[in-house]
């Protein structure tokens, strides 16, 4: 599985709202399955200054896919302090549909669908962020998918410790902040026997 792989735009039946009404077994199910899809969304929306910063379709880290230079933390740019209220809010919001998901949520196909369609997408961009809070934030996010979600999402896993986490720290380039975010996901990963297997 490659980087482009995951990020590929997906289409399907649960991409129009008055297609998936009748797909699930309750209302309650419909409704939540909306508001996870909008809420990954929103968090997917790029800020000011993150435009650059990212994961180009040949899975090298870098300023414009180029894989060299890569610059995470930029002083220099002025971000809307509205669009990273959002962005944050909307982070914040699936880490808690994250915490206390149940049983549904976890092993339902289309709420799986909408891990792998929408969630991994923002996870990739906002792991790169050039916000230390937004990057922390999808970080902690990631844990609790590979928790809760490893068996549904192997590739998608093996895809952020390849390509966002091991070039994170082997780029001369990356700020100290971000080693830090990233060396503390991996030691949580590796702290829960329970993740590895």
């Amino acid at each position: 599985s490659t980087l482009k792989d995951v990020t590929a735009p997906q289409t399907g039946i649960l991409d129009d709202p008055s297609n998936a009404i009748g797909l699930f077994a309750s209302q309650y199910h419909t409704d939540s399955y909306l508001l996870f899809r909008a809420l990954c969304k929103l968090s997917s929306k790029t800020l000011p200054g993150d435009e650059n910063v990212g994961v180009s379709s040949t899975g090298g880290l870098g300023i414009g896919g180029s894989g060299h230079g890569v610059n995470f933390f930029s002083a220099s740019t002025t971000v809307d302090p509205l669009a990273l209220n959002s962005k944050i809010l909307s982070l914040e919001l699936i880490l808690a549909v994250f915490e206390h998901c149940g049983d549904a949520f976890q092993n339902g196909e289309k709420f799986v669908y909408a891990v792998q369609s929408y969630l991994c997408v923002s996870l990739l961009k906002n792991c790169m962020s050039n916000q230390t809070s937004v990057a922390h934030l999808s970080l902690k996010i990631f844990l609790l998918l590979v928790r809760k979600f490893k068996t549904h999402l192997k590739s998608e896993i093996e895809v952020f410790v390849a390509n966002i986490f091991l070039r994170v720290l082997e780029s001369p380039n990356s700020p100290f902040e971000q080693k830090v975010l990233v060396l503390e996901a991996l030691r949580a990963l590796c702290a829960d026997p329970l993740m590895l297997t």
